[in-house]
């Protein structure tokens, strides 16, 4: 039997922080691109997703409010992803 070890390389920035969760990466230095992956992929890991969303609605990102109402309209996103969108779309 043969151990298959995932190498770096082999995942995409956003798999790999899912991956290494809990551990979490500097969200500050964390490229858009793959802050708006996690929260397309949030069923992968959903609180990964809700650092993710809320990242990018402190950059102000274009597709910030986009995402939390897609959240919001998806069944499978639990609470408290559910709470970091409703907290975007409506800041106190």
């Amino acid at each position: 039997m043969s151990i298959i070890q995932i190498q770096p390389d082999d995942l995409t920035p956003a798999e790999w922080i899912q991956i290494m969760y809990p551990h979490e990466p500097d969200w500050a230095n964390v490229d858009s691109e793959t802050l708006v992956a996690l929260v397309e992929d949030f069923v992968g890991e959903q609180s990964c997703a809700t650092s993710a969303i809320g990242v990018l609605s402190r950059r102000d990102h274009r597709r910030a409010a986009e995402l939390a109402k897609w959240l919001l309209d998806s069944e499978r996103a639990d609470e408290w992803l559910k709470a970091a969108a409703r907290d975007i779309l409506s800041p106190t």
